[in-house]
């Protein structure tokens, strides 16, 4: 059900509960005590990783508990390949804010950006956006303040059908505000898929947050799309391309840019 004042209550809860492996979220404080321990360990509170999740659980419980120092231990347990660098929140809003109030924030956010409530109701309630990575997401969305077409960006995130699906989504709309606010402003968000841009010099810019890419019949198609037409065209790339690849795309008058210099540091442990 959505209210006026956007995703209703019964879809905000049902909502939390998935987004927070199913943790009651209680007034007694042992949520906070979760994600300080997650802030403490410079991990993902909403990780989708079931071990790390269980280890959160277990170790949040027992602090709650007993209110004992259990940082040395946990810290033992957590591999480092599960943390997250301090420069991926770049507030402290996740770690900080309560799950219910987050998920308002996001939500608040979303329609005070025009889009509808049925817009929103959908990217909120999907189920592969962790409530981290949903937030990432509405915060690079926001950065795009005065393009059009941010919609186009919300109505992929909200058609996700897996978690990379999700996440390419978030890294790709990251790389559009980092483009925005470093290179060159962009006055629109368009197309069918993947997220792409165009800016106020006409120049599309598509950001790519994949490792590797091959000259592929799927990558021909993609590269002669009519809709990506324009007397300046770039492929911003977190990864590299084949060869062949860079190649083919260069002869068609694509610009290359790889090493993923638009792409901020990502949440790890998921």
């Amino acid at each position: 059900m959505v209210t006026a004042h956007g995703v209703g209550s019964a879809d905000k809860a049902e909502a939390l509960s998935r987004r927070i492996g199913g943790i009651t979220v209680d007034a007694l404080g042992y949520e906070q005590e979760r994600r300080q321990l997650a802030k403490h360990l410079q991990v993902d509170p909403y990780t989708t990783n079931p071990v790390l999740s269980q280890k959160l659980d277990e170790f949040a419980w027992v602090a709650f508990s007993g209110r004992v120092g259990v940082n040395a231990v946990i810290s033992v347990v957590v591999p480092t390949s599960m943390a997250i660098s301090a420069t991926t929140f770049t507030t402290d809003l996740v770690w900080d804010t309560p799950a219910a109030e987050l998920l308002r924030v996001n939500d608040q956010k979303l329609r005070e950006m025009g889009l509808s409530a049925s817009a929103v109701q959908a990217v909120i309630v999907n189920p592969w956006h962790s409530l981290s990575l949903l937030t990432a997401f509405v915060t690079a969305l926001d950065q795009l303040q005065g393009v059009s077409g941010r919609d186009t960006a919300a109505t992929l995130a909200a058609s996700a059908i897996s978690e990379d699906q999700a996440r390419f989504v978030t890294a790709a709309t990251q790389m559009l505000a980092s483009y925005h606010q470093t290179v060159a402003p962009l006055s629109a968000i368009m197309g069918r898929g993947p997220v792409t841009g165009r800016d106020q010099r006409g120049a599309i810019v598509v950001p790519a947050p994949l490792d590797y890419v091959a000259w592929t019949a799927r990558t021909a198609e993609f590269a002669k799309r009519s809709d990506l037409k324009a007397q300046e065209r770039h492929v911003w790339l977190t990864g590299q391309m084949s060869p062949r690849a860079r190649n083919e795309m260069t002869k068609l008058g694509w610009g290359l840019h790889d090493g993923g210099r638009l792409l901020p540091s990502q949440p790890r442990g998921r």
